[in-house]
């Protein structure tokens, strides 16, 4: 079976992307997992911040949301490697519906009111990485206050 998956390290930033692959696979519990256990050899300790880019380009017109969703609860648990390991912050790249619906739900109090920043290009997410890390622009906080839970999620999409 295909591994549905590629991970990239950059070198110029600290940045781990988990690009979603073609054909995309339906056992996205078992891939998510296989994800963040690829993933853990390169973060760093307690008191580094590695960029985990999710790009899901390959979603932007499959639908496909209902499986990606259900691979989402072991991914807000804090498990090493995964979306909410605290060594992580989670950035998503791609468009249209699925992606609505992602961070809809993530930003929902049921899976944690997760922040999540979400850009429709990889370009785009690298460039906003690059400002935070150059201190241009104020990385926004991981979580969302009980304030602005159920806003309007503030996205490049």
């Amino acid at each position: 079976m295909l591994s549905g998956y590629r991970i990239d390290v950059r070198d110029d930033l600290p940045v781990i992307i988990a690009c979603i692959t073609f054909p995309p696979r339906l056992d996205v519990e078992r891939m998510f997992a296989q994800i963040a256990r690829d993933i853990q050899p390169h973060l760093g300790d307690s008191n580094s911040l590695t960029y985990r880019i999710n790009d899901l380009s390959i979603y932007d017109n499959i639908n496909i949301a209902t499986h990606v969703i259900r691979g989402m609860v072991n991914e807000v648990r804090g498990w090493p490697g995964t979306n909410s390991d605290p060594r992580v912050f989670s950035i998503l790249v791609g468009k249209g519906d699925n992606i609505r619906l992602l961070i809809e739900n993530l930003r929902s109090p049921k899976y944690g009111s997760w922040n999540i920043q979400a850009f429709d290009t990889l370009a785009q997410a690298l460039d906003q990485i690059a400002r935070w890390e150059r201190g241009e622009d104020a990385r926004p906080p991981t979580r969302l206050s009980s304030e602005t839970v159920g806003l309007e999620p503030r996205t490049a999409i």
